[in-house]
């Protein structure tokens, strides 16, 4: 995540990189993605991603349903 930058913007940016991977028969699974997402965010966040990770299950929390949270 850039300095400045919304969730929004890095949802675009994260989800136009995965389609380019997909597009070069090169898939990255839901699981891997929940977790570069989680891990790319900065201290400020961390508060945020605790909460998500105690009441959700990464392995199957879809990136979709993972932004709507961040959002909140």
């Amino acid at each position: 995540m850039k300095d400045g930058e919304t969730i929004a913007e890095m949802q675009k940016r994260f989800t136009c990189l995965v389609n380019r991977l997909h597009g070069l028969d090169s898939p990255v699974s839901n699981q891997v993605c929940t977790n570069k997402i989680i891990r790319c965010l900065s201290r400020e966040w961390q508060p945020k991603v605790t909460a998500i990770k105690e009441a959700n299950n990464l392995n199957t929390l879809d990136l979709t349903t993972l932004f709507g949270k961040l959002e909140e």
